[in-house]
């Protein structure tokens, strides 16, 4: 009976060895996961930041393409009355 006892023991504390083997594969998997976690985050934020700075941009230079626009339109007025010039010289 006296080594019933033990190999019970021994199982038993066999078993507790594979939980504990079984929780640090588990703390594994989640500081794994936190990590996977942390680069989603950061990535969010870079795709955020990189959206706002177009805007900003866009924000920033829609005055000059506007001017630029108008100042086209004057030369192309200006070029179209050229041309009916010349074609009332001829």
């Amino acid at each position: 009976m006296l080594r019933q006892r033990r190999s019970r023991k021994s199982t038993s504390a066999s078993t507790r060895q594979r939980a504990c083997a079984g929780a640090d594969a588990d703390q594994g998997f989640r500081t794994g996961l936190r990590t996977t976690h942390r680069v989603v985050v950061v990535v969010i934020l870079l795709i955020g930041i990189n959206r706002l700075r177009r805007s900003r941009l866009c924000v920033l230079v829609e005055p000059r393409l506007r001017g630029a626009n108008k100042d086209l339109n004057t030369v192309i007025s200006h070029q179209n009355s050229l041309n009916t010039t010349f074609k009332d010289i001829d």
